[in-house]
């Protein structure tokens, strides 16, 4: 890197350099001017350095989600799609909401592309990069005008082939997926929710945030894509805090945070998936990349079941936002200070939205049922996926064991849904 760069000047003005009296008066004005200018330069060269190779290492570090684990024509798409999730902290339901809807443009691309243009598949991934960042511009408005649509994928020659017919398909499923996306109720702002007051067993502000308006309290009456009224698959009560269930859970729930292994730690770090991550959803869109790079399917099959998961993992955690408000269950930090546990320390700190069930194990239970019903060779290994999942919210001490078993059988019977729908469709 060239440290001379023209514009080094500028920082001559940075405080503590410019008129040091104690450099001019023991060693005279025309060493002290050199030594500013040469810290001057070296300050410019390291800040740009280090911007330099930050930019590098997160570039890096989105890549990995996805890069050299899967050919499919999907992951360009997918690794934009998570970079923007870290970037602007989308939240985990956002964030899923936004994958459903950018493969389901993915999927109505393909199923709209007619029979001429579909024999050429350059033309057909030339329609899916633009039905895909068409939605991605929706998603994310704050990106550079036209950034996301100037990408490679998308310019007239790259294909090599007249593609302008694919392209208007394409662009007549990405505005019809827009216009869906902005009547499902997720985007007008909406009053505070109404607290439904003090009593035992009721979620309240926890610390360390004690934020007083739980997070996205109005996502369970987001419209679903494929279930229906989320309240018809709405949780039975969780145990009423003077049961023996309920004292059972909280016992667990404290025995787990004073004995917690190094490994239980290291998992309950792992799913701790909040705004600034790739959120659960995208946790299973990493693994089904490597799932898909590992197995002989069809662009075709590719598409369904990135969609198929996407769309049960978004419409379980809308369901699962149902019965969260619904029922306003408290955390275990709550209990533990009710209970006059002041030694109980969760690992991971309570996120500020009530307990019951578990998103994390609502949207791995819906994932893992999706993904073991179209690849049974996979079943195993996305079910254990999942409980690891959900049990992690055990081991980070802010749930109960109830919440997650709950939450997964909440996300399982999401997942069969889904999946039935698709079957019929085929």
């Amino acid at each position: 890197m060239n440290c001379k760069h023209k514009h080094w000047r500028g920082f001559r003005t940075i405080n503590g350099l410019r008129g040091a009296p104690v450099l001019e008066f023991a060693f005279g004005a025309r060493f002290a001017r050199r030594v500013r200018r040469d810290l001057s330069r070296t300050i410019f060269c390291v800040a740009t350095l280090s911007f330099f190779l930050a930019g590098c290492s997160a570039t890096n570090a989105v890549r990995l989600s996805t890069a050299n684990i899967s050919n499919s024509f999907l992951t360009p798409i997918h690794d934009e799609a998570l970079m923007l999730v870290r970037k602007y902290q989308t939240s985990p339901l956002r964030a899923a909401r936004m994958l459903a809807y950018l493969d389901t443009a993915v999927l109505e691309t393909n199923r709209s592309m007619s029979e001429t243009t579909s024999k050429n598949a350059a033309c057909e991934h030339v329609a899916y990069a633009l039905a895909s960042y068409s939605l991605l511009a929706h998603f994310f408005p704050l990106e550079t005008p036209g950034r996301l649509l100037s990408k490679p994928q998308l310019q007239s020659n790259w294909a090599d082939v007249n593609c302008d017919g694919a392209k208007v398909q394409a662009d007549v499923v990405a505005q019809a997926t827009i216009a869906r996306a902005m009547r499902d109720g997720a985007d007008p702002p909406k009053k505070i929710r109404a607290h439904p007051g003090r009593a035992t067993g009721l979620w309240e502000p926890t610390p360390p945030l004690f934020a007083a308006n739980p997070t996205e309290p109005y996502a369970g009456e987001w419209v679903t894509m494929l279930i229906g009224n989320p309240a018809k698959l709405r949780l039975l009560p969780p145990p009423t805090v003077n049961s023996v269930e309920y004292r059972n859970a909280a016992d667990e729930a404290f025995s787990v945070a004073a004995n917690l292994s190094a490994t239980e730690k290291e998992i309950a770090e792992k799913w701790n998936l909040g705004a600034g991550s790739v959120t659960p959803a995208g946790v299973w869109n990493v693994r089904l990349h490597k799932i898909v790079g590992e197995e002989r399917l069809s662009d075709k099959q590719v598409i369904e079941i990135f969609a198929a998961a996407h769309i049960a993992m978004h419409d379980a955690l809308i369901a699962c936002s149902y019965s969260k408000y619904l029922y306003w269950t408290e955390r275990p930090i709550t209990v533990a200070q009710r209970m006059g546990k002041s030694e109980f320390k969760p690992v991971l700190v309570t996120p500020s939205f009530p307990a019951y069930p578990s998103g994390h194990a609502c949207a791995s239970g819906a994932a893992a049922r999706v993904i073991g019903a179209y690849l049974p060779n996979r079943k195993g290994e996305v079910i254990a996926l999942a409980n690891e999942a959900a049990e992690s919210r055990v081991y980070g001490g802010i749930h109960f064991r109830f919440d997650v078993e709950e939450g997964l059988r909440l996300g399982e019977q999401v997942g069969d849904k889904v999946v039935s729908h698709f079957l019929a469709t085929q």
